[in-house]
């Protein structure tokens, strides 16, 4: 429950200047080929050894978008402004509301109804096209 379908992401990429990276190793990764239809993401997994290449790729980005996995646990361990996708009833670290205590350049976005990503993903593509945007001018503001 904690997983979305890359498809589902599709509005990400329509976000102007946005560049698309996979992080994901294992199975899910396969949705990578071909990706969907009007998207184009670039898959840096696949050369990753370890977390330390993980990090060493997170630390090289803007931000970062992911479900409740690794990669959002450790990219937030290293500050790196991050956008977590959460199911209804996520894990203990997500508690309520929209950032972390532990955290604090995480932004949540948890579902309304469980396996329902439209909501959240809508709400995480207006508030990252908005983080971008003020990235542009030399700002970070709420991070």
């Amino acid at each position: 429950d904690r997983t979305c379908a890359l498809s589902e992401l599709l509005p990400l990429s329509q976000i102007s200047g946005v560049k698309l990276f996979s992080l994901q190793k294992g199975p899910h990764a396969r949705q990578l080929y071909p990706p969907p239809v009007g998207m184009e993401v670039q898959d840096i997994a696949p050369g990753f050894r370890d977390l330390a290449d993980t990090a060493t790729a997170i630390a090289c980005m803007d931000a970062i978008v992911s479900t409740d996995n690794v990669v959002a646990n450790l990219a937030c361990m290293l500050g790196k402004p991050t956008f977590v996708l959460l199911p209804k009833k996520p894990d203990y670290r997500w508690w309520d509301g929209k950032k972390s205590p532990w955290y604090p350049t995480a932004r949540l976005y948890r579902q309304d109804v469980a396996l329902e990503w439209g909501k959240p993903i809508k709400l995480l593509t207006a508030d990252l096209s908005a983080y971008l945007a003020n990235l542009g001018t030399g700002g970070q503001e709420g991070w």
